[in-house]
């Protein structure tokens, strides 16, 4: 297929936002090879993506010292061209699950190279994993045991691109899966000893879980049965199982009879993330009208044959 517009030009399309709407913007070579993008009459339509990016992820800093440090509104001029390149690659994407994939990349590490290469806990970690370690990397914050298990690149989780399509394959992954157990738009939680039904994100049951298994891993995904104790539930098929670490005295009985419409179990504290992740799928709704408004104008017109 043939684009209209050249790397190059794009560069002097988005230096013109910088002049003119405050971007200063910083490429990642690895991330330009192959690169198609905009019109140039489309500069406006790549600058509100960027501001609806910059004021998602602005709303998700609350306030402190790493807000004024490391949010940078250029490093969302890279996420803006990443997500164009990345949807005419992949042109039978799913909208939801897209923003379900930058959700991921903004509550992880704010898609802010500044919080992945200069966090200590980062280098830590990646020097960890050169000897074995199991320590989440990169702009999407995925362990090297995760990666393998999805075929990812650990290097490529450095890069946006990279970041953005190792979480898209995980959480449609999670999403096919957990569309066998949940349906509808609501999840169910212990709360304060009752079970009480909560909306999910961007009412759908099934991504809920698919966005909350990136946390707390995809064994959360899958039909939860009441047992014999208050607040404590099981996998239907798990007969027993001892909840309580420190005392294995404690044993909670399945009850096949009783299982939870839309159990959504608070393994590793996950429920305390999800107003995050929802604050973020939220106030995302414009990302993929804006892409393809955006791709629209960059695909010529099909050539007539004239018979």
């Amino acid at each position: 297929m043939e684009y209209l517009i050249t790397e190059s030009q794009l560069k002097v399309i988005v230096n013109e936002q910088s002049m003119g709407g405050g971007f200063s913007p910083q490429f990642q070579t690895s991330e330009l090879s192959n690169v198609i993008y905009p019109k140039p009459d489309m500069r406006k339509g790549f600058q509100q993506l960027v501001s609806v990016l910059s004021n998602s992820r602005s709303s998700g800093w609350g306030s402190g010292a790493a807000k004024t440090l490391f949010n940078s509104s250029r490093d969302l001029v890279d996420v803006a061209t990443t997500l164009i390149t990345w949807a005419l690659k992949n042109r039978s994407y799913d909208p939801k699950i897209l923003k379900a994939a930058l959700t991921t990349l903004f509550r992880e590490s704010k898609a802010s190279p500044a919080m992945v290469f200069a966090q200590p806990k980062e280098i830590l970690g990646f020097l960890s994993n050169i000897f074995g370690g199991d320590h989440s990397q990169g702009f999407a914050q995925i362990k090297p045991s995760t990666a393998k298990r999805y075929n990812i690149s650990m290097k490529s989780l450095y890069t946006y691109a990279g970041s953005l399509d190792a979480a898209y394959k995980m959480v449609m992954n999670d999403y096919l899966n957990a569309q066998k157990y949940y349906n509808g738009s609501i999840v169910t939680v212990f709360e304060n000893g009752k079970l009480v039904q909560k909306p999910a994100i961007g009412n759908d049951a099934a991504l809920h879980m698919a966005i909350a298994s990136h946390n707390a891993g995809s064994g959360i995904i899958g039909d939860w049965c009441e047992t014999n104790i208050k607040n404590i539930a099981n996998k239907c098929n798990v007969k027993s199982r001892t909840p309580d670490k420190n005392n294995k005295n404690i044993v909670a009985i399945t009850n096949p009879n009783k299982k939870i419409l839309n159990y959504f179990p608070n393994i590793g504290g996950v429920h305390k993330y999800m107003p995050q992740f929802k604050k973020y799928y939220n106030s995302l709704s414009g990302v993929p009208n804006l892409i393809n408004t955006i791709n629209a104008a960059n695909t010529p017109p099909k050539k007539t044959v004239k018979k």
